[in-house]
């Protein structure tokens, strides 16, 4: 549950920035490389009346902007406004053309395609199968080339979850825990699932068991002795994520994930909690 008293610091802090002027010096303390005198920011900024840009100031300081000895300088919290802007966050996103992907569909066969529409990103087939789908700030895309969108979609999915299991939420940095089951997401009642929970903010993030471990330092080293790269090859290429099957056991809970690569097997356990308790 969201805390109340944290909702209205919030509303109070971002009533500060509506105001052009104030944006304007976020954004000039953050193109500095160095802190900038009153005189200095003023004129970057570029503002005549001194008092009214003094005004202006005065709202920002200590709360996103110190004053130091050397100068006027961004406090964390101003570094993190302008790093929403950047991202893309508060922006309405185009959406863009559909671009074909390497490799057929895991499920189906057919052809993979990457699309960008109303803020979701996805890549999946014209069966409806998704491998992989979830919503992504535009600004991760500016400056890429387009036929670089897909892997910088599965690099921004693969960061967002490592984030997530290392225990801080993607959204507010609150923590998050975990709870392992099965469940009849995405249409499909044979995935046992783990759903990642904020204890701050709510979000939820919800993965299939198999896939969630893919970093797993066991793993990883087993598909590297079989020429594999888990961190080098798309998602939607792994066939080992696909062919993985997950075992469920209760008394206690256990879910007993068997991973297969040219004949070999690595069976990792997992508890409700989601810790690996053994491997095989």
């Amino acid at each position: 549950m969201v805390d109340a008293s944290a909702t209205d610091r919030a509303v109070e802090a971002f009533s500060l920035l509506g105001d052009d002027t104030r944006l304007a010096i976020l954004r000039t303390l953050w193109d500095a490389e160095d802190p900038l005198s009153f005189g200095d920011l003023r004129e970057r900024v570029g503002v005549r009346d001194s008092g009214r840009f003094n005004y202006h100031l005065k709202k920002l300081d200590e709360r996103f902007v110190r004053k130091t000895d050397e100068g006027y300088e961004l406090r964390f919290a101003g570094r993190r406004v302008i790093g929403a802007l950047l991202e893309g966050t508060y922006d309405q996103a185009d959406d863009a053309e559909p671009i074909p992907v390497d490799g057929p569909c895991l499920e189906c066969g057919a052809a993979l395609t990457y699309r960008y529409e109303d803020e979701i990103a996805s890549v999946s087939c014209d069966e409806g199968h998704d491998m992989l789908k979830t919503g992504v700030p535009p600004g991760i895309f500016a400056g890429r080339d387009d036929e670089t969108l897909p892997r910088v979609f599965e690099r921004y999915i693969r960061r967002q979850s490592e984030w997530t299991k290392s225990g801080f939420c993607p959204n507010c940095s609150g923590p998050t825990s975990a709870q392992v089951g099965e469940s009849e997401l995405w249409d499909r009642t044979d995935y046992t699932v783990v759903t990642f929970t904020c204890e701050r903010c709510g979000q939820t993030l919800h993965s299939d068991v198999a896939a969630a471990l893919l970093d797993h330092p066991d793993l990883v080293a087993f598909a590297r002795e079989h020429g594999v790269g888990v961190r080098e090859t798309p998602i939607w290429e792994l066939t080992l994520l696909h062919d993985a099957e997950t075992t469920v056991t209760t008394d206690p809970f256990r879910a007993a994930v068997t991973f297969r690569l040219d004949g070999d097997e690595r069976t990792l356990v997992v508890d409700e909690a989601f810790s690996v308790v053994d491997v095989t």
